[in-house]
């Protein structure tokens, strides 16, 4: 008889982890039973529907919301304008153009931009959770890591290292991470007009020399992060060990550089200044297409403006904004890191204070290894009792806020 499939319901958690992490096993059904008796109701989807559709509006009008988006609408109703009206040698302007050179000139810079700026995010996304990774397992190795102190008993740490070395690792790993996130929260300083433009270049040079003092600083936490490791090793940490910790600050290091290389070079110059240039000229050359859309040669140059000309007013101005925005979004996200102006950057602000709620200052009432060598269960006892105690889930007795603030003590 064959074994039945393995199913994550055939395996369940063990009681003591499910209880030391607080997990309300039934919390996702409890919200999937909500959900789905909302979505049986015709009033829940309908106000669903209409709230969709009321973030989509505000959010379009957001990413045109700009003195460059007015700029091209403003060509791209003035042209039809003028050429259904303007006369040479008493002859309409008409000419029944094709849109495949706006495919290549436009759409093609467009897509090529776009698809590099949420590769540069991704990116970004994976370098941030690799430094964030390291720098906790560089902290963990500081602050549990034990030897030998000569004899069969692990006991070099309490020996031989001096009390204070775990928190001034965790002191300089904290400040490392905000002068990380203070560098790649700076301005945007790689447009056209930073290279072009006096003013640009000098706004340029002052963000790129405080740029240089943060990077300096970030430097020289780096060789403290090394040193600390050496005075590991000098108070007896194996080579083996030493090993391991290199190899978590050679990769920290390596996600920083990532991270520095995203954030001050962007997608190519070019594509973007030629894509903007022909966002603005397009409704110029095909003013005279839109003319003959909307028949100027049946009418008197004469005459009022009439329905023909007011939809090809709409039509110019609608598949201006549409390139428009495209240009916005992939302008947004020229920096991925820039999270005040677009939804889709990576908001460094919570990544970053994510870790750094991790790299809480050390408590008394959290064991050590030394305590679980010499077999003094008591304080670990008391550990797992307030981690049983704590809770994240908003439907027990402590509320989500009040649990962050019962984890730093634990």
């Amino acid at each position: 008889m064959s074994a039945s499939p393995l199913s994550v319901e055939s395996v369940p958690l063990p009681p003591t982890i499910r209880t030391c992490v607080g997990v309300n096993e039934k919390l996702w059904d409890e919200v999937q039973q909500d959900n789905s008796r909302c979505l049986h109701t015709l009033a829940c989807n309908l106000y669903n529907f209409i709230l969709d559709e009321y973030s989509t509006v505000i959010l379009i009008a957001r990413l045109l919301w700009t003195i460059e988006t007015l700029f091209v609408s403003l060509i791209a109703i003035g042209s039809p304008i003028f050429f259904y009206y303007f006369r040479s040698d008493g002859d309409a302007v008409v000419y029944p153009l094709s849109w495949t050179v706006v495919s290549f000139a436009v759409v093609f810079p467009l897509t090529m931009s776009l698809n590099g700026a949420f590769a540069r995010r991704e990116k970004g996304l994976e370098e941030l959770a690799k430094l964030k990774t390291n720098i906790l397992s560089i902290y963990f190795a500081h602050r549990f890591w034990d030897w030998t102190d000569g004899s069969d008993v692990t006991k070099g740490r309490q020996a031989r290292l001096r009390p204070k070395h775990a928190d001034d690792a965790r002191r300089v790993l904290l400040r490392l991470m905000r002068l990380i996130r203070l560098q790649l929260e700076a301005p945007i300083v790689s447009r056209a007009r930073h290279h072009l433009t006096k003013s640009g270049r000098s706004h340029q040079e002052r963000v790129l020399s405080r740029v240089h003092e943060v990077k300096t600083a970030i430097a020289t936490h780096l060789q403290l992060i090394q040193l600390l490791c050496e005075e590991m090793k000098f108070a007896g940490l194996p080579g083996n060990e030493a090993s391991r910790m290199r190899n978590n600050f050679s990769s920290m290091v390596q996600a920083y550089e990532s991270l520095t290389m995203l954030k001050h070079y962007r997608t190519p110059l070019g594509l973007r200044v030629f894509a903007r240039g022909y966002i603005a000229v397009t409704p110029i050359m095909f003013g005279p297409y839109y003319a003959a859309i909307a028949g100027v040669d049946t009418v008197d140059s004469n005459d009022t403006i009439g329905v023909g000309l007011a939809f090809t007013c709409v039509l110019s101005a609608l598949t201006t904004l549409s390139m428009q925005g495209l240009f916005n979004i992939r302008l947004q996200l020229e920096d991925p890191f820039a999270s005040g102006t677009s939804f889709d950057a990576i908001d460094i602000s919570i990544e970053t204070q994510s870790l750094l709620d991790k790299l809480v200052e050390d408590s008394a009432d959290v064991p050590s290894t030394q305590d679980i060598i010499d077999g003094n269960a008591t304080r670990l006892a008391q550990a797992v009792r307030k981690c049983t105690a704590a809770t994240f889930l908003p439907n027990d007795t402590a509320e989500i806020t009040g649990a962050a603030d019962q984890w730093t003590t634990v």
